[in-house]
Parts: C-alpha cells; sequence; structure tokens
C-alpha cells in the first residue's frame, strides 16, 4: 500500500489543499494569517503586564521596600550614633534600650 497525499478541506477558508502532517487542518496561507495572529494576542498579552495595575502595584510595593529599607539604615546608624556617645557597644545600648522600654514608639509625649 502507498502512502497516497491526503487532501482536506481548510477550517478557516474551506478550501481544498493536501495535507502534509496529519495534525494539519489550515491550508498554508491560512496558518501564516493564524500564526501573525495568535503571535499579535502574544505581545498583547505579554505587553499588558507591564501596563497593567498589578504591574503598578508591584512598582509601588518595591519604592516602599526601598523607603522602608532607608529608614531603617538611618534608625540603625543613629542608635550606633547613640551608643558611641553614651560610651557603650550597640548591644549593651540595645538591650538597656530595651530594658527601659526605649524602644516603644507612640510613648513619647
Amino acid at each position: 500500500m502507498r502512502n497516497r497525499p491526503k487532501e482536506a478541506i481548510c477550517q478557516d477558508c474551506g478550501t481544498v489543499y493536501i495535507k502534509n502532517s496529519s495534525a494539519q487542518v489550515r491550508c498554508a496561507a491560512c496558518q501564516k494569517a493564524y500564526a501573525r495572529k495568535r503571535h499579535r494576542e502574544q505581545e498583547a498579552r505579554y505587553r499588558s503586564r507591564w501596563y497593567s495595575s498589578e504591574a503598578k502595584d508591584a512598582k509601588k510595593k518595591k519604592q516602599t521596600r526601598q523607603s522602608d529599607a532607608k529608614e531603617a539604615a538611618e534608625r540603625l546608624a543613629d542608635n550606633i550614633r547613640n551608643a558611641d556617645a553614651a560610651g557603650l557597644s550597640y548591644g549593651m545600648y540595645m538591650a538597656k534600650k530595651f530594658r527601659t522600654g526605649g524602644n516603644q514608639h507612640g510613648n513619647e509625649a
């Protein structure tokens, strides 16, 4: 038995074409157009990730984390300066601060 080329009908335009594989469902022209359309949709999905509200929220969160890190670094530097001024090591200064309740925010009047 010889493999004869099988004819098929394009699912998009309805023309008869010779199948190159068993999975082929479109003629060459329609397949090219379908591939371009899918590529455009994929690119649109990719771009929407950059301009969506989730991306903007993520950018805000990153900026907040960075500013929080800067504030923490400033607090650390301030505590180191205070410890040095008191003539204590940083660890002893922080232990004394915790014992006296100096780390609680909101108790300042």
